[in-house]
């Protein structure tokens, strides 16, 4: 009897012991779930130092480029208009009278060139008849003012000015004219000799007729020297 409640509580206390390692445990949460959370859950985005200054960069560039394009459409705009301005430019008169503006002598204002032809000198209202007005071109290329088969020519020495052929002006050492060409009736020439740019024409005050025409550098003439200044002004052929 005494061994089979022995046994009887054997039994009891392995059913006890089975019944407890049957039991579910409670499920907690881990560090390294709780991290893993944390880290999927949703949170702003923000734009970091570096991709803050590359989009600004890329903005100011694509910026720079709009002004530039800009810029250069405007400036082809403007080349454009000028070179258009440019070839719709008076063209050059052909042939022309000179005559003289701008001078205290009064007999000469308004009055033309006048050469003969042959080698002779320049003159304003010549008293002698061989002496006409004079049809004026200038030589291409050169600019050399020519009228009719003549050259006009300087000669240094006298300061005078002349009407002579190309062999004439090599063999007395004289000097070719060069005029800017003229674009309008009215308007004023610059013609000087050749290498002497400063020089400009001038008359003898005291002439009453066969008014010569010189050349002088004008810091050389002074006020009583006798001669007076005149410009050339670019006139029809009459």
């Amino acid at each position: 009897m005494r061994v089979l409640s022995l046994v009887l509580g054997a039994v009891a206390s392995a059913s006890v012991v089975m019944a407890s390692a049957c039991k579910p445990s409670p499920v907690t949460s881990s560090s390294s779930s709780s991290s893993a959370v944390a880290s999927s859950s949703s949170s702003p985005v923000v734009l970091s130092s570096s991709s803050a200054s590359s989009s600004a960069s890329s903005a100011s560039s694509s910026t720079t480029s709009s002004a530039s394009s800009s810029v250069s459409l405007s400036s082809s705009s403007s080349a454009s208009s000028s070179a258009s301005s440019s070839s719709s430019a008076a063209a050059p008169i052909a042939t022309f009278a000179i005559s003289a503006g701008n001078t205290a002598v009064t007999t000469v204002s308004g009055k033309q060139l006048e050469v003969y032809d042959n080698d002779n000198f320049v003159y304003f209202d010549a008293a002698i008849d061989d002496w006409k007005v004079a049809t004026f071109q200038l030589e291409a290329e050169t600019n050399y003012l020519v009228a009719g088969s003549y050259y006009i020519a300087y000669n240094l020495p006298t300061g005078s000015l002349l009407s002579a052929t190309s062999s004439t002006v090599s063999s007395d050492n004289l000097i070719y004219i060069i005029c800017t060409a003229p674009t309008a009736y009215g308007a004023t020439i610059t013609c000087y000799p050749n290498g002497l740019e400063t020089y400009a024409p001038y008359v003898q005050k005291t002439d009453v007729s066969n008014f010569q025409v010189y050349m002088f550098n004008p810091s050389s003439v002074s006020a009583a020297s006798g001669y007076s200044s005149f410009d050339f002004v670019v006139g029809e052929v009459s």
